[in-house]
């Protein structure tokens, strides 16, 4: 699971990202060397999905990085990271890296941890996913995607009863946090507990029902697979 910190709301109020775009497109025609301005429109557009939009903007920009500040680099690399996502993950890798040699604040560092740490898990570099996760959680202990991550990090290891500590303590940080409870069910299950178990997933369908209802059925019926309660469905 990913972390997408910037959002158009940290630049515009809701409801004025258009326009907030398009003022900042026609000052750019005009700057074209503003890499403050280009960063925080090319996370509009990453936003809306238009990476082939954002690239562009990102990578002149950091033609200027010798003479800019901490704070924006780390925000342009981590943007070109999000940009390089999981068609180019090894591009996104360098970024996240490259962001987080900037000297800024560790608060601000938590989206390139947690990102990095779920690339290299996902290249199955599983401890140093382990140390970003960890690196994250010492940040902000109250983080509960680190917890969830460093969770799914300790499955992929084989520590189970590790991975259940860490659902459970994002879970208590984020009580409607469906893919934690989904993750401990199936954790529970590999271990044979089998009540704790369909506790896990019925709480975890009770929140799908809300945010995917066609996942919560995807869900449900794969507990039949399992071999669960066939009639089960939370009402």
């Amino acid at each position: 699971m990913l972390f997408r910190s910037y959002d158009p709301a940290v630049v515009v109020q809701r409801g004025k990202v258009e326009r907030a775009r398009q003022t900042m497109e026609d000052y750019l025609a005009i700057h074209a060397d503003d890499a403050y301005l280009a960063n925080k429109l090319a996370a509009l557009y990453i936003e809306a999905d238009q990476i082939d939009r954002a690239l562009p903007l990102l990578n002149q920009a950091l033609t200027q990085v010798d003479r800019l500040d901490p704070i924006t680099c780390y925000e342009l690399y981590y943007h070109r990271a999000l940009a390089y996502g999981q068609d180019h993950p090894e591009l996104a890798v360098e970024d996240y890296g490259l962001a987080l040699e900037q000297a800024v604040p560790p608060a601000l560092t938590l989206g390139a941890l947690i990102n990095l740490g779920s690339l290299k898990k996902d290249e199955g570099d599983l401890t140093a996913a382990l140390e970003l996760f960890g690196r994250a959680i010492a940040i902000d202990p109250d983080l509960a995607i680190a917890h969830y991550n460093l969770g799914t990090t300790h499955r992929a290891r084989g520590y189970l009863e590790a991975a259940i500590a860490a659902y459970q303590r994002a879970i208590a940080l984020r009580s409607n946090y469906p893919e934690a409870h989904q993750n401990l069910g199936v954790v529970l299950f590999k271990l044979g507990k089998i009540s704790e178990s369909l506790a896990a997933f019925t709480q975890a369908i009770q929140l799908y029902e809300s945010s995917d209802p066609d996942y919560a059925e995807t869900l449900r019926a794969g507990l039949r697979n399992l071999g669960l309660p066939p009639s089960f469905r939370v009402d």
